[in-house]
């Protein structure tokens, strides 16, 4: 035929599968071919790839090309597609959405890497241990708007640590569109001292587990201090286990005659010796 290519110039438009197929192929790689439109809405992240080797292979052929193509997927299909080599098997996308899964630290940051990712569409989990997360890498993949909730796969931190995440989580919070529902998800196990010592840097906790029995007054400061924890969290359910171990005197002395509830989210309370009268007794019991 006498179709000249060299001299041609004109845009394709059709859905991901025909393009994709071997007369779209052909179709496409073709150095008169401009701009290619995908009519689909969008597509999945192992299309998107594909798509973005046919935009490569048009590229070489007819320079500065493009195919407009949209991806939505979950972050595990995106992250899946791709390598740890390059990571730029979609960014020849003009849109990725992130939308729903959950992926680690490693993954994140590849998938937040895509030249087109939408941090404003996306809403998905990381999921890590405390020590990735802290880093630098993983403060910049957690502190993203398109992250939602982060899991710390550590059965328990340390206060310190639990300080450091909570501050995390306050950065995630500042940052995220998902403010509803995003939160950084521990637990603290630590000693009644490190815990109150760090109790204002300890809001974002979801469990605490104090590993020493406390006294009636530093019951009551963890008692105030899940009551924070509860104000704060966004799961609402967040919960100090703690013993207190003191004298009867000890104890009423920290209940109020308005509320009495001062030690009511003590795990346990054991009232060892000491004289109380009645009154102080009905509130200790």
């Amino acid at each position: 035929t006498a179709y000249d290519a060299v001299d041609s110039d004109y845009d394709l438009t059709d859905n991901a599968a025909t393009l994709l197929s071997t007369t779209g192929v052909d179709a496409v790689v073709d150095s008169g071919v401009d701009t290619v439109f995908v009519t689909d809405s969008s597509v999945d992240a192992a299309t998107g790839a594909e798509l973005n080797a046919l935009e490569l292979a048009l590229e070489n052929v007819a320079g500065g090309t493009d195919i407009n193509f949209t991806v939505t997927d979950t972050a595990g299909a995106v992250a899946s597609e791709l390598s740890s080599m390059s990571g730029d098997e979609l960014n020849e996308a003009n849109d990725v959405n992130v939308v729903g899964g959950t992926i680690n630290v490693a993954e994140a940051a590849l998938v937040q890497s895509i030249d087109a990712y939408d941090n404003i569409d996306s809403d998905y989990d990381i999921e890590d241990n405390a020590a990735t997360l802290l880093s630098t890498t993983g403060v910049d993949a957690v502190v993203d708007s398109g992250v939602d909730q982060v899991f710390v796969t550590d059965s328990s931190v340390d206060a310190d640590t639990g300080v450091q995440l909570s501050s995390l989580e306050g950065r995630l919070l500042d940052e995220t569109v998902n403010g509803e529902t995003a939160n950084i998800n521990f637990t603290v196990t630590d000693s009644s001292s490190a815990v109150l010592s760090n109790s204002d840097g300890l809001l974002g906790a979801d469990q605490i587990n104090v590993t020493d029995d406390v006294n009636a007054s530093d019951g009551a400061a963890l008692n105030i201090l899940e009551n924070s924890m509860d104000a704060v969290t966004t799961s609402q359910s967040a919960d100090i286990d703690f013993t207190v171990t003191d004298t009867a005197g000890a104890i009423a002395s920290e209940l109020s005659a308005m509320t009495g509830d001062e030690l009511n989210a003590a795990s346990d309370v054991n009232v060892v010796g000491g004289t109380i009268d009645v009154a102080a007794a009905d509130a200790v019991q």
